[in-house]
């Protein structure tokens, strides 16, 4: 995991993960939002890269998760068949279980509302 400078194109710092995942960083308020290893999310700090906590969900990430940046500050993420909102201290603020479903993709977040991409699942 790697932060550049956008202006100057150096290295402010990086970070060795867990190897593995399916996505892109999400980047918060403090807390740079990684998933990797496959099944779980890490909390960097966005100024220094130090890791500050992991989560491991027991099922693939496979999406990017989307920061929410109204009074909630947290992240949203999918993973097999449950959706998540994690804080930038790393606990879940809520989680919703779907019996016959698997999510997919990047949440939207129109207004009040929260759009995920879901399939069946057998």
């Amino acid at each position: 995991m790697f932060k550049i400078d956008s202006e100057n194109g150096t290295i402010v710092w990086e970070n060795t993960l867990p190897a593995g995942g399916y996505a892109s960083p999400c980047v918060g308020e403090n807390i740079v939002f990684m998933p990797c290893g496959y099944t779980q999310l890490s909390g960097l700090s966005k100024s220094t890269g130090e890791l500050l906590w992991n989560y491991d969900f027991g099922s693939r990430v496979r999406a990017t998760p989307k920061f929410l940046s109204g009074k909630e500050k947290m992240a949203l993420l999918g993973t097999g068949n449950k959706f998540f909102g994690i804080d930038e201290s790393g606990v879940i603020v809520y989680k919703v279980n779907l019996d016959n479903g698997m999510l997919f993709g990047e949440p939207i977040v129109i207004e009040d509302s929260i759009y995920f991409l879901g399939g069946e699942s057998e």
